[in-house]
């Protein structure tokens, strides 16, 4: 798999390449098991310069204020963090974070905890923010929902999010009342397949409208 996503890699010298930031890696506290998952899901960061790669370690612990923790879990969740542009993709995203509310320590939690920042801001993070808005939300609303579920800036808003909130809406909640409901339980935007839980209810209790 590694070889086939990056074929390029095979160029490279062992020792002065991916020897060396393997050991960069492991020198961060990430185990080489995780830094084997690293390799596996994003293979071509091997083949960037070192001081592109330490740059962009550098901008997340000094400029974003990630701990070592956030900075380990960040990596290992989306390890294509370091092949992203920090003035074309990582830099714009937190900017875009910024101005919804959220304070850098704010935004390091939340990026140790999901993988938005690779996502297109145009194609991706901004719809899903405006169509929170457009439910009725508060710019702080959205906030909240951003720093306490980050995933679902993750899935698709036509196959994810968009498909869970009409199931609440067809069991006959108003849409001002699915709104509350995500704004003090964010989570429900990536429960993910929920008629099955529904149905499982309602044969428990025997009664559909205690569900």
């Amino acid at each position: 798999r590694i070889i086939s996503r990056s074929p390029t890699l095979l160029g490279l010298r062992t020792t002065e390449n991916m020897h060396r930031k393997v050991k960069w890696l492991m020198m961060l506290g990430i185990d080489k098991y995780r830094v084997a998952g690293m390799v596996l899901n994003a293979p071509s960061f091997l083949g960037l310069a070192m001081p592109n790669l330490q740059a962009k370690v550098r901008w997340l612990k000094e400029d974003l204020g990630m701990d070592d923790g956030q900075l380990r879990s960040a990596l290992c969740r989306s390890p294509n963090l370091l092949c992203l542009s920090m003035a074309d993709n990582l830099q714009p995203t937190v900017a875009v974070l910024e101005d919804l509310g959220l304070s850098k320590p704010e935004i390091a939690k939340v990026t140790s905890r999901a993988r938005f920042l690779s996502c297109s801001i145009d194609e991706n993070l901004q719809p899903k923010l405006d169509w929170l808005v457009a439910r009725g939300m508060t710019k702080s609303e959205v906030a909240s929902v951003v720093r306490r579920c980050p995933g679902f800036l993750e899935v698709s808003l036509a196959d994810g999010v968009e498909r869970g909130i009409q199931w609440f809406e067809s069991l006959g909640l108003e849409p001002g009342v699915v709104t509350r409901m995500i704004v003090a339980f964010p989570s429900v935007l990536v429960f993910g397949k929920l008629e099955p839980k529904r149905a499982f209810l309602a044969g428990y209790f025997a009664d559909d409208e205690l569900v």
